[in-house]
């Protein structure tokens, strides 16, 4: 029997979205999963055995690597098709196939919306999530790490929500002309309408940490890494290795959080940011404890007069301002969601396209930009 066929015989099986999630968290490695001791990936597939797996099954940019004390586990189903596969770190367990896939719901319009969810396992929809990442999202650049995307499991729900928000907007979708701006607004029911991606933030130190750290009481880590690790004498900043650290922490990065513009406010956001911490908590490797998000956001100087506002007193207390203030009691979909905002900094704005001369530049000062970053434990 091929080594390989455990794997395929369930792939046209767990690609498809079902209701609910395929595999639950494993707290435990079960008594009767066999361990396999000859894997490699060879451009994010797997190879088992030796051989490469046409389908692969397990997720892009997953963090599966031959060393971190990572250990690849199966467990056959009846008939020897493969049920799961598992993947051991850092003593504990997560789920590598099937891959994760679930169905949440909510309400537009008093009417109940059904969303698929699942994490991208196939190029061509990871190309189509980078995509409308590109189209939708503030940030340019690469998108890396793992993707989460969202489609409605029904045509006649998404042509509801594109009527319902256009209504909302006073967008006449029959006089629509047909533009590049318009596109999304007029094109057939069907296909990614939302997506992030979670990795680790390795390239930077946010502001936010220093809160976090306080929150979760890691000073006992830092000292123990202090001891541990020889290179801290060297370390003229005395910051502890940032890799290690976060490794430790458990620590995860959600970002680029992006929703096509005729599905947005409507809690499409809130439902994918939901998801993404229940994917980062159970299937996210090296495994997280805790998802951190740094989030962009404009405030027209003319709202933040009457606040009161103080560039001054945002700076010199950005846990506790005015602007956290306001951003707290309004909310959005990251505080709906359940992820707690702990700081803001002021930041200069992002440039935007003139699509007169088709070149960026600053949006004119009629709006003070803050970075704000939010934290959620993962449970």
């Amino acid at each position: 029997m091929d080594p390989c066929a455990w794997l395929r015989n369930n792939h046209a099986e767990a690609v498809g979205v079902q209701p609910s999630e395929q595999g639950d968290r494993v707290s435990a490695l079960p008594k009767r999963a066999t361990r396999i001791e000859d894997f490699r990936l060879r451009r994010r597939l797997l190879l088992v055995e030796g051989k490469l797996v046409n389908e692969p099954p397990i997720v892009l940019s997953t963090g599966i690597t031959k060393t971190g004390c990572q250990e690849l586990y199966r467990i056959d189903g009846k008939g020897g098709e493969a049920r799961k596969l598992l993947v051991r770190s850092q003593r504990e367990v997560r789920v590598l196939h099937p891959p994760f896939q679930c169905r949440r719901s909510f309400v537009v319009g008093g009417r109940k919306i059904a969303l698929n969810l699942w994490v991208v396992t196939r190029h061509d929809e990871a190309r189509q999530a980078r995509e409308l990442i590109g189209r939708t999202h503030y940030v340019e650049g690469r998108v890396r790490g793992m993707l989460l995307v969202a489609a409605f499991a029904s045509p006649h729900d998404q042509d509801f929500v594109r009527e319902y928000v256009a209504r909302k907007k006073d967008i006449d979708l029959n006089g629509l002309e047909a533009t590049p701006e318009s596109w999304m607004w007029l094109r057939p029911a069907g296909g990614i309408i939302a997506a992030a991606t979670m990795s680790t933030l390795y390239h930077g130190f946010p502001r936010g940490r220093e809160q976090l750290c306080e929150q979760v009481n890691a000073e006992r880590l830092i000292a123990e890494l202090h001891r541990r690790e020889e290179r801290f004498r060297f370390d003229p900043s005395g910051e502890p290795p940032r890799r290690e650290f976060l490794r430790k922490l458990g620590l995860a990065w959600a970002s680029r959080f992006a929703v096509e513009a005729p599905y947005q406010t409507v809690g499409v956001g809130k439902v994918l940011a939901e998801t993404a911490a229940k994917v980062a908590g159970e299937r996210y490797l090296p495994p997280a404890k805790h998802l951190e998000v740094l989030r962009r956001a404009e405030l027209a100087r003319e709202a933040l007069a009457t606040l009161g506002y103080s560039r001054q007193q945002v700076v010199e207390n950005p846990t506790e301002n005015v602007v956290l203030r306001w951003f707290r009691k309004r909310g959005d979909f990251l505080t709906r969601a359940g992820y707690g905002l702990l700081r803001s900094d002021p930041v200069a704005p992002v440039w935007r396209v003139d699509p007169g001369t088709g070149f960026a530049g600053p949006p004119g000062g009629k709006a003070q930009a803050f970075l704000l970053y939010y934290h959620k434990q993962l449970k």
